[in-house]
């Protein structure tokens, strides 16, 4: 190392060769920290490198063992006081002691994290630096009070829980063998444990589920989320503007653009705006003009002749208030809340609305019930149950993930065995059947075999003690199993419209036409993945051909081949996302299918 100017020689008289020591003997401060270089460049697999780095480190150890603070002998009737940190690669503790009212240092630890625990979040990490500073530190302080500072009330929140299982319980275990007071210090004043800055652990952050197969982008909408947060107030005065009834007392503009508020693609919505949109319901001709001039509920003659909506309204006239030129709809519920207004929705707004209180991350793909009751705190339009309804219906991420309520299973239908199901053991032949209360050897030979056992147990002589001649033989077996199949035949009968009764009660036929789309189930587990939540039919795809009641081929594209699937595994498809090469493949079968009927119309010869 002289040679290579790793070091340089000494003048000091009290010199001595150099002595390289790899274990650490507390005596320095953040010794993991400082030598990290130095044991990076002697890796195993590494080539020895000397760089600025390893000078640094080198200096530095040098220095921290010639600087103060000076270690002193610890005191054993006093209490200790130890200080814990952690960063990012390396844990640290300082154990002192208070002599002449100033605190002195007994010994410095730190450690470098492995590959494991550099995973740990903040909370974990402080954890287990308290954990390795008491077992380093065990022949100081065990059985002596210790003062515990740090700058993390991760400790007390460890000692609060309840039922710790796994490495929170062993470590709870090993705490309790220490008498030690926690105290909390301000990270600015925990500077002798080298407190450092940390990064947030992976582990415990909220697994965001970006799926590409989703409608809308979870990043746009978080920065927009943005955007609306550092616009609170102008919010807050937008949605009293959509979602609470306006007065002619207000003092907002008439024009009041609702501006990031809504996430997703819902547009900005003025007042003026749904005047002119409920005008389109034709609303306005009969109701608002009603409301407006002071006049009284509307004759059914002059509402006959309008739309299904219009009649709706006109049915609720007593509950309908005029708000800013805005009809608004008064609902009270069935458990006596205050009653609330609803704004009368255009249709020409609903799928908007219907997007962000459902598909949007923050409505979470809800039921119907959900969302429909989501919708009911400030909107309504008529049979809106019924837009709920399909739109959930319609949506292709709920369909893949939820499961499904009705059966997706086909009727039962017959299949004649073969070989080798013949080939029975002989167990199987002497027992009785469920199914024909006889057993396979009185319907073969129209008796019973002889089993081991009672080959081995004398029994009884019966049809070999009778003097029988051949033919009477042969007549007596005959009837013999004409009784059994025809026994075997009516039970047979009776039990399968049972078992077929029983298996179709939830059971439903489908029948798929050709070209339609479809879901195929598809559950395949990845590994690595969690399956509960990932989508269990995949599609669409188009129906090639009904090959029977219950098989059908299936395209999945244009370009694969055609597969064949069972009914079970199929569902009618409903979604907004029809594959855009359906039209063209049906095209194609439509065409395919003429050029056959045109075959089969040609004269022969």
């Amino acid at each position: 190392m002289l040679d290579r100017g790793v070091i340089e020689p000494s003048n000091s008289p009290w010199s001595f060769r150099t002595v390289l020591i790899a274990k650490k003997d507390g005596s320095t401060r953040g010794f993991a920290d400082l030598s990290r270089p130095l044991h990076k460049a002697c890796d195993k697999g590494t080539k020895f490198i000397w760089t600025e780095n390893c000078q640094l480190a080198f200096n530095s150890l040098k220095e921290a063992l010639t600087t103060p603070p000076i270690l002193v002998y610890p005191v054993t009737d006093k209490p200790f006081i130890l200080d814990t940190d952690a960063s990012n690669y390396a844990v640290g503790a300082v154990l002192s002691q208070e002599h002449d009212g100033r605190e002195h240092v007994i010994a410095y630890m730190s450690k470098a994290l492995n590959k494991h625990e550099i995973s740990y979040c903040t909370t974990r990490k402080e954890l287990l630096a308290v954990i390795i500073a008491l077992k380093n530190f065990h022949p100081y302080v065990y059985g002596r009070p210790v003062l515990l500072r740090t700058d993390n009330a991760a400790v007390s929140w460890l000692q609060s829980l309840k039922d710790p299982t796994g490495q929170v319980a062993r470590w709870l275990q090993t705490l309790g063998t220490y008498n030690f007071k926690v105290t909390h210090r301000a990270g600015r004043k925990h500077t002798n444990a080298d407190a450092m800055s940390r990064n947030p652990c992976k582990s415990c952050k909220h697994q965001q589920d970006l799926n590409q197969a989703e409608n809308y982008n979870a990043k746009e909408e978080s920065e927009h989320l943005v955007e609306c947060h550092s616009n609170l107030e102008k919010q807050e005065e937008a949605v009293e503007h959509l979602a609470t009834p306006l007065t002619e007392a207000d003092e907002t503009p008439d024009i009041t653009e609702i501006t990031g508020l809504i996430p997703g693609n819902i547009r900005a919505v003025t007042r003026s705006e749904l005047k002119e949109q409920q005008n389109e319901m034709k609303v306005n001709e009969a109701l608002l003009g009603a409301f407006e001039s002071g006049s009284q509920k509307p004759p059914w003659e002059s509402i006959s002749s309008g739309t299904s909506a219009l009649k709706t309204l006109w049915g609720q006239w007593d509950r309908l208030e005029m708000h800013g030129g805005v009809l608004y709809r008064r609902f009270e519920t069935n458990i006596g809340q205050t009653a609330r207004k609803q704004m009368i929705v255009p249709k020409s707004r609903t799928q908007e609305l219907l997007h962000y209180f459902h598909d949007v991350p923050s409505a979470a793909h809800l039921g119907v019930d959900k969302t429909l009751e989501k919708l009911k705190n400030g909107f309504y339009w008529p049979n809106m149950k019924e837009y709920v309804q399909a739109y959930c219906r319609s949506c292709d991420s709920c369909f893949a993930r939820k499961p499904k309520k009705e059966s997706t299973k086909a009727p039962l239908g017959t299949y004649v065995s073969g070989e080798p199901m013949e080939r029975v053991m002989m167990a199987y032949r002497s027992s009785v059947h469920a199914s024909t209360s006889k057993t396979p050897n009185s319907m073969l030979f129209g008796r019973e075999v002889t089993l081991p056992l009672q080959a081995v147990i004398p029994q009884p002589d019966t049809e070999i003690q009778e003097n029988r001649s051949p033919d009477d033989y042969v007549a007596h077996l005959q009837n013999k199993l004409k009784e059994n199949h025809a026994f075997a035949r009516k039970a047979l009968k009776k039990v399968s419209i049972y078992q077929k009764k029983r298996y179709d009660l939830n059971a439903k036929k489908r029948i798929f036409k050709r070209g339609e789309a479809v879901w195929i189930y598809d559950p395949i587990r990845k590994k690595g993945v969690c399956s509960k939540l990932t989508p269990k039919w995949k599609g669409p795809f188009i129906i090639e051909k009904r090959i029977d009641d219950v098989t059908y081929r299936v395209k999945r594209s244009l370009r694969q081949p055609s597969t064949v699937y069972h009914v079970d595994r199929l569902a009618l498809y409903q979604g907004r996302n029809v594959p855009s090469w359906a039209s063209r493949f049906r095209r194609m079968m439509d065409l395919e299918e003429a050029n056959n009927d045109q075959q089969l119309d040609k004269p022969v010869g």
